[in-house]
């Protein structure tokens, strides 16, 4: 797949992560700056920035003598990302509960059917995956913590899911998919503090808990 020799490092970052969530290159692989020169008929220049930019965002490791390798993690290292994840987004809605409107817990309501129906295409994942991000992009909307966000995501959307992607997309069937995010909804409705930071425990802990147990992603 061929980029233009305008293309900035970014879109070297794109395809790099593109591939990686299509399995064509797994966690643990080798990456040559040479042989992506090539692939993309460009410098290496924007190459280099690629890799440190996602050396910088985890996903990428450097060891002398070992090259730049797509990042491994333990299962334990998976759990940890997930239970991160689920404890900082909990707080984070706890924190922010006075701040959702009817028109947030609306836009949820109008996601959550749209993962029901969903149902009826067994192959989207993809589209199941938008609709995650965006159900949990409302969560975050309501907090001026950045920081906070920007660790939740490198948690859970920027390191794990992304290496593994393989495996996320298999954890769950598309009824599980809805009723999870229902009993998110349930808990903020409730306004019970902590029944919120309970539910997303819950919700982040199963995940983790499935994906270290999930073994080699399929080629």
């Amino acid at each position: 797949m061929p980029i233009s020799k305008q293309t900035y490092g970014e879109q070297v970052v794109q395809y790099i992560k593109h591939a990686i969530r299509a399995g064509t290159l797994r966690p643990g692989d080798r990456i040559s700056e040479e042989q992506l020169a090539k692939e993309l008929s460009v410098s290496r220049a924007p190459i280099r920035e690629a890799m440190q930019m996602l050396a910088n965002e985890g996903v990428l490791v450097s060891a002398p003598h070992k090259g730049k390798r797509i990042t491994e993690m333990s299962p334990q290292e998976i759990r940890d990302s997930y239970f991160i994840g689920g404890a900082l987004e909990g707080a984070l809605a706890a924190s922010s509960l006075s701040a959702y409107t009817e028109d947030d817990f609306r836009r949820m309501g109008d996601i959550l059917e749209r993962m029901r129906t969903s149902q009826q295409d067994p192959v989207n994942v993809e589209m199941l995956e938008e609709l995650d991000n965006e159900f949990h992009g409302i969560i975050f909307s309501r907090t001026s913590s950045r920081m906070i966000v920007d660790i939740i995501r490198r948690s859970c959307q920027g390191v794990s899911k992304l290496l593994y992607y393989p495996r996320w997309k298999r954890l769950f069937s598309r009824s599980e998919v809805y009723e999870r995010h229902q009993k998110i909804i349930d808990a903020l409705r409730a306004g019970d503090v902590a029944r919120i930071e309970t539910t997303f425990r819950d919700h982040y802990n199963e995940i983790g808990e499935r994906m270290s147990r999930s073994g080699r992603d399929p080629g």
